[in-house]
């Protein structure tokens, strides 16, 4: 009986370390540089996010290191997308949006549930920076007349064209202060045929 019972218990241990192994073999860790956007939950807001240390052309986004640990064929996978920039995280915000406050989040608690990695079976390890904080501004609607200029053609015309019209522009609330004036939008004519036929 004691036999019976060591070789159980022997068999039952070289299992585990084979199975152990064989999860070690397949899978693998790594260090990627992946660009992770903010967005306000609710689609078609009007918030703009600005992350500090992002470029001026994306505010929302910012590129992030991460470590992530996963089957060796995910891990692949992924490091090919993330060379081909066809890769990125996105971090929905939930919370409350207050415009003009300095915000923070912690990436760590964001990416780790993020379904584009538990998707591919991919577990994150760690990310840098750990926070980022960022500025919360809201758009809003402005009225602006609308010009538009003979310019070229001003010779060839007979008289000045005389269309005034009320457009819509949207304008970052911060940028509207108490001394804010919107200018008419002034338009050549060459430019709206150049736009026309580019």
């Amino acid at each position: 009986m004691k036999t019976q019972v060591r070789l159980i218990v022997s068999t039952i241990a070289l299992t585990v370390l084979i199975w152990i192994y064989a999860n070690q073999a397949s899978h693998s860790t790594t260090t990627l540089s992946v660009p992770v956007k903010l967005v306000p939950a609710e689609a078609g807001s009007l918030w703009a996010l600005h992350i500090a240390g992002a470029s001026a052309d994306q505010p929302d986004s910012r590129q992030v290191q991460l470590t992530v640990r996963g089957p060796k064929k995910a891990i692949r996978m992924l490091e090919s997308e993330t060379s081909q920039e066809r890769f990125a995280l996105t971090v929905k915000l939930a919370d409350q949006l207050t415009p003009g406050r300095t915000n923070s989040r912690d990436l760590y608690a964001d990416l780790s549930g993020s379904p584009e990695l538990l998707q591919r079976g991919l577990t994150l390890q760690s990310v840098l920076p750990k926070v980022i904080e960022f500025e919360v501004d809201r758009y809003i609607k402005v009225p602006v007349e609308f010009k538009p200029e003979a310019g070229a053609f001003r010779g060839a015309l007979i008289g000045q064209p005389a269309i005034l019209e009320k457009v819509t522009a949207r304008v970052l609330e911060s940028k509207v202060g108490k001394d804010f004036a919107a200018y008419p939008l002034v338009m050549p004519l060459e430019d709206a045929i150049r736009e026309a036929f580019d």
